[in-house]
């Protein structure tokens, strides 16, 4: 019995020491030595517009802008193991960002795979996920909501240690759509130009997914109205200034709309085939008439730097069932009347 237990204690012995050694060798694998070489960061965008109204239309990021910031270490991936985990970093001249707290290179000759993505979430990545939840703001009209609503994403692989700062390059993951009225008559041309009228687009999915390892978007949802940003003005006789930033997602006529408030009524317009890619812009020419709604046709945008798309085909002639009443300010009257094809169809009271 004696020689029984002396074995058990033995095995018992050598399977904690196996564990010990086990856990060691997880350990070295997973704790990786620091060098005194700090990493910093420099940022260009590769897709952008001649309108220096934000980091959606300037040559830069502005001062104060915050962007997140991961690394892992080859063969190491977002969803596994993170070298740096969703750092802070602050821009203050548009071109150079400054972390939060000072990071450094691993040592020896490693190099490390970064990814980068704007606007700043303080939540970052789940544990074990590479997915991060994005979205666009329904309100766009403000310059902060306009900025806020444009996702960019960096990544920059077998990056060793160096003195030098670490360009990243981002592009825009979501699409851009322009807005422009063509009204019948000069006169109203005008009218319209003074009167600012309001401007909706409904339907657009707001929310979506993510993946940092490569950048695409998945699993759109909560559809809703948008308000776009820019201010109506006069350009070779039409009117121009509108814009949105959504997600890239197909737009048609039978989920999507315009919706133009003007003098108490409210003028629908059906939205033709348009399906844009990341980084890319169309313009939708409305020919807006006073007593009527007019065919809405697409045309696809000049400005030089977003990727111009084309589209399909306009379409105004299936029933558009639904009105929102949220997206209605009830500015100049408490009832509004519906105008489709011509005819006055409904009356919304407040």
């Amino acid at each position: 019995n004696r020689n029984y237990f002396s074995a058990i204690l033995t095995s018992c012995l050598m399977w904690y020491g196996l564990l010990a050694m086990t856990a060691c060798t997880e350990q070295a694998e997973y704790t990786i030595a620091q060098s005194d070489i700090p990493i910093y960061f420099s940022v260009s965008m590769n897709v952008l517009t001649e309108h220096p109204v934000s980091r959606t239309t300037a040559t830069s990021f502005e001062p104060q802008d915050q962007i997140g910031l991961f690394a892992t270490l080859p063969p190491a991936t977002l969803n596994s193991q993170r070298y740096i985990d969703n750092l802070l970093l602050t821009t203050t001249d548009g071109k150079n960002f400054s972390p939060e707290q000072i990071v450094y290179y691993p040592t020896g000759d490693a190099s490390l795979n970064f990814t980068a993505y704007h606007p700043y979430q303080a939540n970052g990545l789940s544990a074990e996920s590479s997915i991060l939840p994005v979205s666009i703001q329904a309100d766009q009209s403000s310059s902060e909501n306009f900025s806020k609503s444009d996702f960019l994403w960096a990544q920059k692989n077998g990056v060793s240690s160096s003195s030098e700062a670490v360009q990243l390059n981002f592009t825009h993951k979501f699409s851009k759509l322009k807005i422009a009225l063509v009204p019948e008559e000069e006169e109203v041309l005008s009218a319209l130009a003074d009167e600012q009228p309001r401007i909706v687009v409904t339907g657009i999915k707001t929310e979506a997914n993510c993946n940092l390892e490569d950048g695409t978007l998945s699993d759109l949802q909560t559809p809703s109205d948008i308000i776009p940003y820019g201010t109506w003005s006069v350009e070779e006789n039409k009117l121009v200034g509108k814009e949105l930033i959504f997600i890239p997602q197909a737009l048609n006529s039978q989920e999507h709309s315009i919706i133009i408030e003007w003098k108490g009524r409210i003028y629908v317009y059906l939205m033709p085939e348009v399906e844009l890619q990341g980084a890319e812009q169309c313009e939708i020419t409305i020919e807006f008439r006073q007593e009527e709604n007019e065919q809405l046709s697409g045309i696809a945008g000049s400005i030089t730097d977003w990727t111009d798309a084309e589209n399909g085909g306009n379409s105004n002639e299936q029933n558009n069932s639904v009105i929102y009443t949220s997206s209605l300010s009830f500015a100049s009257s408490g009832v509004y009347q519906i105008y489709y094809q011509g005819r006055a169809i409904a009356e919304i009271c407040k």
